[in-house]
């Protein structure tokens, strides 16, 4: 027999903020700011509030297929028509490339941050399949296809001409709050690439389901996911290498900015897992659920602006490693017991439960200082010579620990200062590191009394990550 759905899916994405800036005065010490003296004075002219608007909508079909009686198919079929956004007062800007600069929408005959997205067309297919006809035991595969959701945040509104960048210094500290100077600063706007399209997510799994005893069940699932054209942010003002070294700034392109960061779909990923779960349900006021996560995620960025920037925007795939939230042995256990105290109301009514979470370790990526005069927005990590070991020991000089025990294996590739600065791209992985696990112990004491037929009292005593 068949089940047949479809619907109609409407929506408006909405998207407002404020980001208005009142400035910053900058002194040096306790008596510079005493006597009104600042260093320096930086603010925004306009500011870059916008309430973003864009619409979408998605017709679906599904049909579920129970082709014997212990196997039933599931077949969808999603199309989504996602739009351009819009601002209620018209205040994105993008670049021109012809001109260098950034210029409102509707200029120069651009009418779109980015073009509309209408080839979303999702399939998605899942069987569930009772090989023991006992109904005990269940199989699951499925694999669908997903696209991302549109893209309301891109925060060209806070570029220039909407919002313009002011700043001064002064050596001898002669800025006062009265009437700072004010000079326009080189900016770094934030742009969109004009082709951005939706990503999209390949999701496949099988799930094994047994039922071993009336009250505990097992499930053991593999999941896999491969995410194409993601979201990627890119430095298209870093210069281009020659004989492996970075060009130099006066080479960059669009020099008039300080950098220019765009949003692109240039990223890809992959995940795979192996998810075990045993639930037991409530018997002599006893139930728990814990499950061990085994996996892996990959890609070329994360989105953790600005660590998501490349160290080369025209080699990604030097990027591809560990995503920042991988971890790859994860547990979980969530338990409640109801004390087996019974009598007055002061005795009974008393609960105990248990939260344990436990996870390796989120990698990380060592990023060199002291190379923004290389070009804007450098982002550059460094070389590396052997096995980082990481371990938690005392640092030296400092209060705290130090993870990395063996930096010497990290080194600069760069060579010089100041004008004569040199770098090239560094060896170094992206997310090579590993950084130190986690676990957490959450204990909470519960006790329930009954006042009356219809009122009753919770008190609670609590404690958050217990053994630290």
């Amino acid at each position: 027999s068949h089940s047949l759905a479809f619907g109609l899916d409407i929506s408006r994405f909405y998207n407002n903020n404020l980001s208005e800036n009142v400035g910053q005065f900058v002194y040096t010490n306790l008596t510079n700011f005493l006597n009104d003296q600042a260093a320096s004075f930086r603010a925004t002219q306009g500011n870059g509030d916008n309430r973003v608007l864009m619409p979408g909508w998605g017709v679906f079909v599904q049909d579920n297929y129970r082709w014997k009686p212990n196997v039933t198919l599931s077949f969808g079929l999603r199309y989504d028509w996602n739009g351009t956004p819009s601002e209620a007062h018209n205040k994105f800007s993008v670049l021109d490339p012809t001109t260098g600069t950034m210029v409102a929408l509707g200029t120069n005959g651009v009418t779109q941050v980015f073009r509309t997205n209408n080839k979303n067309f999702r399939p998605r297919i899942g069987i569930a399949w009772d090989p023991s006809g006992d109904g005990k035991t269940a199989a699951r595969p499925g694999y669908a296809f997903l696209t991302q959701q549109p893209t309301t945040n891109i925060g060209t509104s806070s570029n220039p001409p909407f919002a313009i960048p002011l700043s001064s210094s002064s050596a001898t500290n002669s800025i006062t709050l009265e009437n700072p100077p004010a000079n326009a600063s080189t900016t770094s706007p934030r742009i969109v690439d004009p082709n951005l399209h939706n990503g999209y997510a390949q999701d496949w799994n099988l799930t094994i389901q047994r039922e071993l005893t009336s009250t505990l069940g097992l499930q053991v699932a593999y999941v896999g996911s491969k995410g194409t054209h993601m979201q990627q942010a890119l430095n298209i003002t870093q210069p281009g290498l020659s004989a492996g070294l970075y060009l130099p700034k006066s080479a960059a392109p669009y020099s008039n900015f300080g950098a220019l960061f765009e949003v692109a779909n240039n990223g890809n990923s992959n995940y795979n897992g192996l998810w075990v779960t045993l639930t037991k349900q409530a018997t002599h006021g006893f139930e728990f659920q814990t499950t061990y996560m085994y996996s892996k995620s990959l890609d070329y960025s994360s989105l953790d602006f600005p660590n998501a920037l490349p160290q080369n925007s025209y080699d990604l795939h030097n990027e591809y490693g560990l995503s920042d939230f991988n971890a790859k042995n994860r547990f979980v256990f969530s338990g409640f017991y109801t004390l087996p105290f019974r009598g007055n109301r002061l005795v009974q009514g008393w609960q105990i439960s248990l939260v344990t979470q436990a996870q390796s370790g989120n990698p990380l990526t060592a990023y060199m200082s002291g190379v923004a005069g290389l070009f804007p927005g450098a982002t550059i990590r460094p070389n590396v010579s052997g096995p980082i070991q990481t371990e938690s020991v005392a640092a030296a000089n400092t209060y705290g620990v130090q993870w990395i025990a063996n930096p010497a294996v990290l080194s600069s590739p760069c060579t010089g200062s100041g004008s004569t600065l040199a770098c090239s791209p560094g060896t170094e992985g992206r997310n090579a590191i590993i950084g130190p696990s986690f676990i957490d112990t959450d204990l909470s004491l519960i006790k329930d009394t009954k006042i009356t037929e219809r009122v009753s009292t919770e008190f609670r005593a609590e404690a958050f990550d217990l053994f630290n």
